[in-house]
């Protein structure tokens, strides 16, 4: 029984230290959430289940080690009762009704104890959640981005259900306003289709990210805004509603426009140089960059009291030009323009309607969409300007805007500065006359490139030097006191008129020069421009006209000319010698005074071809004198235009070609007669070829048939004879063929075509070589020589010329002919026996021979022929030679023959 009451001591004590150590602990849950007093009770607790299980701990040891019956377990359990009885009956007495009450009250403890922590800790729940509901609300009353929750409504959000003062703010509207209106309706209706997909998107994804977006104030204003939003689902997954984050970013969309602005204005600035087109395209990108419907540029003149438009830039179909004001030009302090040129200083007017202000325009502005203005001043050197803007609606400009605005002015006024000096200067450039400017002192501050060609001095040997550098020495001392003159009453006007002025070249050389003077106000003082123009080519034109008219006055030919109606408007001496009229009497008059009746369309026909731009060249017709005779003329007309170039009459030049043409039908005659004495030359020919050749025939013939039949009769003397016969008769036939072919030449008429005289003359060579297959000879022909004439008569010289060489090369130990050009001609050159240059007169004569038949066979009719081949084609031929030496003959020939 002892083991038995040791055992149920060692359990009880378990399960105390198990309430004390495990239960209260995992009641407890997290420490942090625990009150205080709680917590305090809580290891109150721990600590009695802790010393109960000791307690118990040390019964169990006790009964372990034999306790007998009667010790006295008081001390050991410190309860009564548990003294003097057995062992068994202890156990059963005693330690179960123990066990049972502290198992008991122990459940009893852990019950009251769960209760009393779940009453604290839903009561600590319930203060939180108050308090983090304030806190809630605290932060989404004083957010300070505006928020909105909207409502879901069959998968759109579309109600708004609450709005927080920043967002009210924000869209200028109060929360009972806002509260049930659709969500859409705060945004600008372009935005509204993207605004719709933006919605679907949420509703699928859950989540939007920032995006851009205009809000309409009250008014119509508008508002550039960021927009996030985020949907909430309940436990199921469907959407109760969407929170929508509003960040006002108009400051920023307006400092990046700005920014804009200025990047766009520098870079027109860097790309233009014309202050008249460059100011435009600054206007524009301003505009277009703020967002203003357009803008107008002003400047002032130079030291005076007006200012003018003189650049503006509508946006198309929102603003007009005429809206701004239409003034030409104001005073300093009236109009816009003026009063922000008066004072220096922006001017901005945010409702025309209601303050107009010194725009005098606003019914009109306003009638066109224009509700604001501002004017800004740009600085830029001697002429300052005015930059007015005009726009449906204009914030008043921050501090950050108007600075921006003052440096893109001041960006603007040095590049116009800068571009207004260019322009000056390109102009001076572009002027056609030398252009000189000068300072009161007379020194020299620009040129251009004219003057540098003009007096032959480069740039940086004029600039900063005294102008009277370019002046004539005998007219220097002078100068001064003339340009001192001139500033007195600085005036544009022409520089000593009428007076023979001269300039002074570098070189030494003077030219005669016409001066204009114009005074230039600029920041260094009152400055004068001169431009110089180079006389010369003027006096050269009007002595040429003196020269022209000293020709008219004493030509032969009529000249005169008439208005385009046919008015006689001038009349020079050979008109009066010719005709027989004096000027007086023909100057206004109509030209039909001159053409005989039966010609009087004539002149009407030759007008119309001046009007359509004809020129009249020699046109002969027939023209009647004062005394009533007729004359033959030959007329050449020409138009006469004024200085713009627009045709207002006709020059005439009238030649008697009365004389000429009497010669032309003596020639006529004699042309005929020599045809006529051609024909008959040919039918003599043909005659002679006909009548000479048939006896020459019988006599060759029958002198060859007593040679071949009677040779055995007749002795060496006989045959002599005979042989003698026929060779006189072949050299008489021979003559005859070459009679023929010199009348041939001479009167044939010419085919005028392409020839290849390189082949003609190989052609011949190559014959030559054929019927002389034994003789070696170098021949050397040129290629590509061609030229324009008729075919066989070139074929026919160099058939001649080149025998003629093949001939006189026979005894040669080397012969060698060659055939080429040389210079403008052509040549046929050989290494024969050549001729004694005293005789060359003699060459190329009909019949005339330097050498014996017994040297060398021929007529002597073959050079005659060359040469007048060579005539008919317009050219000449000539021979060099020297006996033993050979000979060359050179020949040219006329392009066209």
């Amino acid at each position: 029984m002892e083991l038995l009451a040791a055992v149920l001591a060692f359990i009880v004590a378990a399960m105390y230290a198990i309430i004390a150590f495990g239960v209260l602990p995992q009641l407890a849950r997290a420490e942090q959430m625990e009150p205080g007093l709680l917590r305090v009770a809580r290891w109150g607790a721990m600590a009695f289940f802790a010393g109960c299980a000791l307690t118990h701990l040390g019964m169990g040891i006790h009964w372990l080690h034999g306790v007998g019956p009667g010790a006295d377990l008081a001390p050991m359990t410190g309860m009564p009762g548990m003294a003097s009885a057995s062992t068994g009956e202890m156990v059963l007495q005693d330690v179960l009704p123990h066990v049972a009450q502290v198992v008991g009250g122990g459940l009893l403890i852990a019950i009251a104890w769960s209760r009393l922590e779940w009453s604290v800790l839903s009561k600590d729940v319930a203060r939180e959640l108050r308090e983090h509901e304030v806190q809630y609300r605290s932060a989404f009353e004083r957010a300070p981005v505006g928020i909105v929750l909207v409502g879901v409504t069959d998968g759109v959000p579309g109600q708004i259900l609450q709005v927080n003062p920043a967002l009210c703010a924000l869209v200028n509207r109060t929360e009972d306003q806002l509260r049930g209106s659709m969500y859409q309706d705060l945004y600008a209706p372009a935005d509204m289709g993207m605004l719709n997909s933006s919605l679907t998107r949420l509703i699928a994804e859950g989540a939007l990210a920032d995006q851009e977006r205009q809000v309409v104030r009250p008014g119509g204003q508008p508002v550039w805004v960021s927009v996030g939003a985020s949907l909430v689902r309940d436990d199921s997954g469907s959407p109760l509603f969407a929170v929508a984050v509003v960040r006002d970013i108009t400051g920023q969309r307006r400092a990046e426009e700005l920014r804009n602005a200025q990047q766009a204005v520098a870079r027109v600035v860097s790309e233009e140089g014309s202050a008249g087109t460059g100011m435009v395209a600054i206007l524009q990108v301003i505009c277009q960059s703020l967002g203003w419907a357009g803008g107008e540029y002003w400047e002032s003149d130079v030291g005076g009291d007006l200012i003018a438009r003189v650049a503006s830039w509508p946006s198309p179909g929102v603003m007009s030009p005429s809206t701004g004001d239409a003034e030409p030009a104001f005073t300093r302090g009236q109009g816009l323009p003026g009063a922000v040129w008066s004072s220096g200083s922006p001017i901005w007017l945010g409702d025309l309607a209601r303050a107009p202000g010194p725009f005098a325009r606003a019914p009109l502005a306003l009638q066109a969409g224009i509700h604001a203005v501002l004017g800004i001043p740009l600085r830029s050197g001697d002429r300052p300007g005015v930059l007015v803007f005009f726009a449906s609606q204009m914030d008043e400009p921050d501090a950050d805007t108007s600075t921006a605005l003052e440096a893109i002015s001041a960006h603007i006024g040095r590049w116009a500065e800068r571009a207004r000096a260019e322009e000056f200067r390109r102009f001076v450039e572009s002027a056609p006359d030398a252009t000189v400017i000068a300072d009161q002192d007379g020194q020299i501050v620009l040129i251009n490139a004219q003057t540098e060609r003009l007096f032959g001095y480069p740039r940086n040997e004029l600039l900063g030097e005294k102008v009277e550098k370019l002046v004539p020495e005998q007219f220097r001392a002078a100068h001064p006191g003339h340009r001192a003159e001139y500033f007195l009453d600085p005036t544009a006007r022409s520089m000593a008129s009428g007076l023979d002025l001269y300039g002074l070249r570098k070189d030494g050389t003077q030219f005669p020069v016409e001066i204009s003077l114009s005074p230039l106000e600029t920041d260094g003082g009152l400055w004068v421009s001169s431009s110089i123009r180079d006389l010369t080519e003027r006096r050269q034109a009007e002595e040429a006209r003196f020269r022209l008219a000293a020709i008219v006055d004493s030509s032969d030919d009529a000249m005169l000319s008439s208005t385009l109606d046919g008015t006689i408007t001038s009349w020079n001496p050979a008109a009066q010698e010719i005709f027989g009229y004096t000027a007086d009497q023909v100057l206004g008059s109509s030209m039909s005074i001159l053409i005989p009746a039966d010609h009087a369309s004539e002149a009407e026909e030759m007008l119309a071809r001046i009007r359509r731009g004809e020129r009249v060249e020699h046109h002969d017709a027939v023209r009647r004198c004062a005394d009533g005779h007729e004359i033959d003329v030959s007329i050449s007309l020409s138009a006469i235009h004024d200085q713009h170039g627009t045709l207002i009459g006709a020059a005439k030049v009238v030649r008697d070609i009365t004389a000429r043409k009497q010669t032309e039908v003596a020639l006529a005659e004699a042309k005929d007669a020599a045809e006529t004495s051609s024909k008959a030359f040919e039918a003599f020919s043909y005659s002679v070829a006909h009548d000479l050749r048939a006896p020459l025939r019988a006599i060759d013939g029958f002198s060859q048939a007593l040679t071949d039949e009677y040779t055995p009769i007749l002795d060496e003397i006989g045959l002599d004879y005979l042989q003698r016969v026929r060779t006189s008769a072949q050299q008489m036939a021979a003559l005859i063929d070459g009679l023929l072919s010199l009348a041939k030449v001479t009167h044939s008429e010419i085919s005028t075509t392409t020839v290849d005289l390189s082949a003609l003359a190989t052609t011949v060579l190559a014959r030559l070589q054929e019927e002389s297959p034994l003789r070696r000879v170098d021949v050397l022909v040129e290629p590509g020589l061609t030229t324009l004439g008729d075919r066989t008569l070139l074929a026919n010289a160099l058939e001649n010329l080149l025998t003629n060489a093949w001939k006189f090369t026979r005894d040669a130990p080397q012969a060698r002919i060659e055939f080429g050009r040389d210079g403008a001609g052509y040549f046929v050159r050989d290494n024969g026996a050549g001729f004694d240059m005293a005789f060359s007169a003699k060459l190329f004569g009909v019949f005339q021979r330097l050498h014996s038949p017994q040297e060398f066979q021929g007529t002597g009719i073959g050079l005659a022929t060359v040469q007048r081949i060579i005539q008919r084609h317009g050219g000449h031929i000539q021979a060099n030679s020297s006996v033993g030496h050979g000979a060359t003959f050179h020949f040219t020939l006329a392009e066209k023959p």
